[in-house]
């Protein structure tokens, strides 16, 4: 054949569904050994002559060259046919007639190009197990070769292929051979719909559902079949398992709330390999997957030396993205779909719209924050270190403690416009437990361009700890960051719930959150002095940044009030180092100011968890300054005591001896 001159053929094309997800290797191997031995058997002898077999992997296509070969064609397509009902196999097939020329290909091999090929091939998308699909070119040429009274063929119907080309396409039966049961139905949202109830799958329903829905809103077909799914037939496979079990979200509703929410969520839909989201994006929705899979895209860095992409997917029924609108965070995955994807997502505008509009369907409302509850608490226990995270955290080892938390915690949800919130002021800490920051970000109301404190969401920190009589943290009055977009959400993690895990857990949990607190610290060290100090203070300070340790060191001001921006440092500070000396006491019968500072730190916290650390420069006044407080003496060696100063602030930093806290919960100090 000369490749320049094309010439007709006829081709047959077969396609093994779902090959690549059924079994493993070896099972995919015997299979296609059993496909090659059907098709050798019938034209085994013919391959050296004017039969020619391209291999797709899970199927491929045959050429019948030159005249006469509609026979065996037929053959090939019988023996096809009985094959796939003899192993239980899944295969589409097609037929058609068309050009064809024959190359030279990179292996020396024949290889196949030209419009006929790429028309049967493209004849797969419309094809079902159990049915033949053949062109009018086709029919044409059984007729041509007197084929034709042989077969029976079905009605004709008009289709597009990708390239914008419309064909007629039809059934093809053989009396005494094979009979094609169904009909060309595979691109009808209606005709999906009925397979999909009549065989239970019910997931695939609400897909076909939702899409008849975007064309009609009143669909009488998919409005039937939506209130006809009952809310515990939605089942969802267990992962690593064959077991299947309730819905986590869908199950807990009654009908009437599940079709209220189904009724709000947009269906969305993407092709094989497109990203639906990545790591760090904004989003407010979670999906329910109704077809095809979604894969978390990433590396896992602990799985050896050599980090590995992650296994980890999801199938109908599950529920993915739901961190974005449980804690109003950026994506934490990369999600891709796998194969034809479709979900429903469901976004929290539009759902906060439903329940606003449906006052009276509490339950819908109280069954959707449970869920987000629990997977939020799912994260914050797999991502905190002070909860979870790593393998010696407090709950590190126990089965599911997330559940055991959620019997009497809660979320709080701050819209950003109300930047002016002041967390610190209002009741939003009126319950004891850890109060987690597990959305947007936050900053110190007083928004001191010295003292910068700041909490973000990505790094989880306590924004409030209130464990009665165990550990209270400083209460500050924050608000929502004034340049960030984001909603606020706060997880309230009950004290009650913390204490039910037994004495020798809660321990370690008030250990690591007393750890958490440290690294939320502005600085390790306050240095309070006189002014008549501040040359050897200014020395001591240079000493510790050069130790690595965050200093604030203030000008002091006897003459004014405190200054805010000092209230704030004191606070944020692991250690004041007070410098006692005669020149900073105060005039008589009045405190001088490091006498206040350290007034104003012992109504910060407790006492004895003050962290006060007094330099001596004046031996015997420690105790008129800071009664109870162990002194450093400062000596001729002062290296040697600025050494002993800087380990003891090291200590705290680094969580060998705790941070500043109370035991009781105190008022917010006014400014």
């Amino acid at each position: 054949m000369n490749p320049e001159t094309p010439s007709s053929a006829v081709f047959v094309s077969c396609d093994i569904i779902g090959h690549g997800d059924t079994g493993g290797h070896a099972d995919q191997v015997a299979r296609i050994r059993s496909l090659n031995a059907v098709i050798a058997g019938v034209c085994g002898t013919r391959f050296s002559e004017d039969v020619i077999w391209a291999s797709g992997g899970d199927g491929g296509h045959m050429a019948f060259l030159g005249p006469g070969q509609t026979p065996l064609a037929l053959g090939l397509i019988e023996a096809l046919f009985a094959w796939q009902s003899n192993t239980n196999t899944k295969l589409r097939l097609t037929a058609h007639a068309g050009p064809l020329s024959v190359i030279e290909g990179a292996d020396g091999r024949r290889e196949l190009v030209g419009d006929g090929i790429n028309v049967c091939g493209s004849l797969l998308r419309f094809g079902e197990p159990d049915c033949v699909i053949v062109s009018a070119a086709f029919r044409d040429h059984l007729s041509s070769e007197g084929s034709g009274a042989n077969v029976i063929l079905g009605p004709q119907r008009s289709v597009y292929l990708k390239h914008s080309r419309p064909i007629l396409i039809m059934t093809l039966s053989v009396p005494g051979a094979f009979t094609s049961v169904s009909a060309i139905t595979t691109r009808s949202d209606r005709s999906a719909l009925q397979a999909a109830m009549k065989s239970g799958e019910f997931w695939a329903a609400f897909y076909h559902a939702k899409r008849l829905l975007q064309v009609d809103s009143n669909d009488r077909d998919a409005v039937d079949a939506l209130k006809s799914i009952t809310p515990s037939s939605l089942v969802i496979p267990v992962r690593g398992s064959n077991r299947m079990e309730a819905h986590p979200l869908l199950a807990q509703m009654n009908r009437q709330s599940m079709h209220d929410l189904l009724h709000a969520a947009q269906l969305v839909e993407r092709e094989d390999g497109e990203l639906i989201c990545e790591a760090g994006d904004s989003g407010d929705a979670m999906f329910i997957i109704l077809r095809g899979k979604v894969g978390v895209v990433g590396i896992d860095a602990t799985a050896g030396s050599s980090p590995v992409p992650l296994d980890v997917s999801f199938s109908h029924g599950q529920i993915v993205g739901e961190l974005a609108l449980a804690l109003n965070r950026n994506r934490t995955a990369t999600l891709q779909a796998i194969g034809p994807t479709a979900f429903l997502s469901i976004g929290y505008g539009a759902l906060q719209a439903m329940l606003d509009a449906k006052e009276s369907n509490q339950r819908l409302q109280r069954t959707f924050n449970e869920f987000l509850l629990d997977r939020s608490l799912r994260f914050l226990c797999t991502n905190c270190s002070y909860l979870g995270a790593g393998e010696n955290a407090p709950l590190a080892g126990l089965a599911d403690p997330w559940e055991v938390i959620a019997e009497d915690s809660e979320q709080l949800r701050l819209d950003w416009r109300d930047a002016q919130a002041h967390l610190g002021a209002d009741e939003r800490f009126a319950l004891p437990g850890i109060y987690v920051l597990a959305g947007g970000r936050l900053v110190e109301a007083l928004q001191s361009d010295i003292v910068r404190k700041r909490l973000d969401a990505r790094e989880l920190p306590v924004v409030y700890c209130d464990l009665p009589n165990t550990l209270v943290s400083n209460r500050h009055a924050f608000q929502i960051d004034p340049e960030s977009s984001n909603n606020v959400t706060l997880v309230r993690l009950s004290d009650r719930a913390l204490r039910s895990f037994g004495p020798s857990v809660y321990a370690r949990l008030v250990a690591a959150v007393r750890r958490q607190l440290a690294k939320q610290f502005v600085y390790d060290v306050f240095i309070s002095y006189s002014h008549h100090d501040e040359q050897v203070a200014s020395q001591w300070r240079r000493a510790m940044e050069a130790a690595g340790l965050r200093v604030y060191m203030g000008r002091p001001d006897a003459m004014r009030k405190f200054k805010p921006e000092i209230e704030l440092a004191l606070a944020e500070s692991l250690v004041m180092a007070p410098f006692v000396s005669e020149r900073a006491l105060g005039p008589a019968g009045q405190a001088g100011w490091v006498q206040r500072e350290i007034e104003y730190r012992k109504t910060l916290f407790e006492d004895d968890h003050c962290n006060i650390l007094p330099i001596e420069l004046t031996s015997g006044l420690s105790a008129h300054f800071a009664d109870g407080f162990s002194a450093v003496g400062v000596s001729g060696d002062t290296a040697r005591d600025m050494a002993e100063v800087i380990d003891a602030i090291i200590a705290v930093r680094d969580g060998v001896r705790p941070p500043p806290y109370a035991e009781r919960r105190r008022n917010l100090p006014r400014i």
